[in-house]
C-alpha cells in the first residue's frame, strides 16, 4: 500500500513536470490487476512470478480521455503466500 500512496502523492508533480497543471485534470484512474492463477519461473532470480496489467485513464477539463496500458510480470517481495 505504501507504493500506491507514493504514486498518489507524486502524481501532481508528474503532471506539472510534463508541462501541464492539475487544474486541467478532471479525473484520473489507475487499475492494477494481477493474475495469480498463471505463473512462471523468473529466469534471472529463479522465483515464481505472475503477470499483471496496469491501466491508466486521465480525463482533462475538456473531457478528452488519455489511456495507457502496461503489461508485464511481477514477483512478490515476500515468498509467503
Amino acid at each position: 500500500m505504501k507504493s500506491i500512496e507514493y504514486w498518489n502523492q507524486w502524481f501532481p508533480t508528474l503532471v506539472e513536470n510534463s508541462g501541464s497543471s492539475m487544474e486541467f485534470i478532471k479525473s484520473a484512474n489507475l487499475i492494477i490487476e494481477f493474475d495469480i492463477n498463471q505463473e512462471r519461473i523468473n529466469p534471472k532470480f529463479k522465483i515464481i512470478e505472475n503477470p499483471f496489467f496496469c491501466e491508466i485513464e486521465i480525463i482533462d477539463d475538456r473531457n478528452k480521455i488519455y489511456k495507457s496500458r502496461h503489461e508485464n510480470w511481477w514477483f512478490p517481495e515476500s515468498t509467503s503466500r
